[in-house]
């Protein structure tokens, strides 16, 4: 629990049981987030929505990156060292986010050099998305 990732994490399972078609992801969604166990065990869920939800916007990630090569980019553009070190930088706020590494820089800055290192397609992958937000991390981020 060196990070505090436990703590500030919760992982629940769910059984679905109706029909799932891929055309009807919409359904899917509105079905789960109002089913009744899902919100007794979702406390942010019940913060933002004390009633049935009627309209859902989503965006759908693709899974085509499967392996560690994904993230080559960061070694290729000198944000991480030979040893496998992130290089640091002068430390700033980004929208209340501290960034002292150039990895951050690169995920967040659109000014920075690297911001475009992963093309808007690469970016919608859902593997770019979990390493954003571990990546990033939260309030107790090290």
């Amino acid at each position: 629990t060196k990070w505090g990732i436990w703590q500030n994490s919760t992982f629940q399972k769910y059984r679905y049981d109706n029909l799932f078609s891929h055309l009807q992801i919409d359904l899917f969604l509105k079905d789960f987030l109002n089913d009744p166990m899902v919100r007794k065990s979702c406390p942010p869920l019940r913060e933002i929505a004390s009633e049935d939800i009627k309209k859902i916007n989503f965006t759908e990630l693709k899974t085509n990156a499967m392996n560690m090569s994904y993230f080559d980019k960061f070694k290729g553009a000198n944000i991480i060292t030979d040893q496998n070190y992130i290089k640091k930088t002068y430390e700033e706020y980004h929208e209340g986010i501290q960034i002292a590494d150039l990895l951050k820089q690169a995920l967040l800055i659109e000014e920075s050099e690297n911001y475009d290192l992963y093309t808007e397609d690469e970016k919608k992958e859902f593997l770019f998305h979990v390493f954003k937000r571990l990546a990033i991390g939260g309030s107790v981020c090290q």
